[in-house]
């Protein structure tokens, strides 16, 4: 349902764990609905950060030279804030993540992260939602998530 809170509170219980509530929280039509209660600390900076969700392309540039996959991948973010108004961001991710090899590569020599690395950031729109579950949940180091990498010859009857 759409609810929409009027408030939210957020306290420490006695046992000193956190928990947030919302007070008269009503749906569209006004009617009122039962309190909206947090419990994992994990949930109370979604109602402090409600950032988009995005994909964030990213390839290792390997292989330049057969224009192979090149390790491209793909994955959903969405803990990503702007710091200015000049296109300045910082996101968040996983080292263990099979981006983060792409996005923050080591330099095998010194062992230290290199920097230059290009990535592109895309907001999904309306209509997209599957592909947005579909790409969160697969990992990349299992394969492609990119169509273009995979042999459709088997499914266009055309190829017979």
């Amino acid at each position: 349902s759409n609810l929409q809170p009027t408030s939210y509170n957020i306290m420490d219980h006695d046992d000193g764990k956190p928990s947030a509530s919302g007070s008269t929280a009503c749906d569209t039509n006004g009617t009122p609905q039962k309190w909206i209660h947090l419990s994992d600390r994990k949930e109370f900076s979604r109602l402090l950060y409600p950032n988009p969700v995005c994909f964030l392309t990213s390839s290792d540039n390997k292989d330049e030279s057969s224009g192979a996959s090149k390790g491209r991948n793909v994955m959903v973010l969405s803990w990503l804030t702007a710091t200015d108004n000049s296109g300045r961001f910082m996101f968040s991710i996983n080292r263990n993540r099979h981006s983060a090899l792409n996005v923050v590569p080591i330099d095998e020599s010194s062992g230290k992260a290199r920097t230059g690395v290009d990535f592109v950031l895309s907001c999904p729109v309306q209509g997209m939602e599957q592909l947005v579950l579909d790409v969160g949940g697969t990992s990349g180091k299992w394969g492609s998530k990119f169509m273009a990498d995979h042999n459709h010859d088997d499914a266009d009857p055309s190829k017979e």
